[in-house]
């Protein structure tokens, strides 16, 4: 379950850059995109790295604080404010530009 929730957003991330550079928006709003989908690919990446640790990998994460045992509900939260984040970037994007109509149609 773990490798697809993390594999599912990836097209939905491509299609909401889409979205943004077929619209109306300017270049902030596309920045402004790309820099709340990293923040989202830092969190599950942040996730990934601590759920290794947590099932004891011989890897060495010494550079990571011990987190306390409420660490799920650090990652929801996270997940919750960057998700909040891109949606406020796509609702507040202009309409696309409308495709024009073929002669004849």
């Amino acid at each position: 379950m773990l490798p697809l929730c993390t594999l599912v957003p990836v097209p939905l991330l491509i299609a909401g850059r889409r979205h943004l550079r077929r619209s109306l928006a300017g270049t902030r709003r596309v920045a402004a995109w790309t820099a709340t989908a990293s923040a989202g690919i830092a969190v599950e990446a942040l996730f990934w790295i601590r759920l290794i640790h947590l099932l004891g990998s011989s890897i060495d994460f010494r550079f990571l604080p011990d987190y306390p045992s409420w660490h799920a509900l650090d990652f929801s939260a996270g997940f919750l404010i960057v998700g909040a984040a891109m949606a406020g970037v796509l609702l507040s994007a202009p309409s696309p530009e409308p495709q024009p109509t073929p002669l004849g149609a």
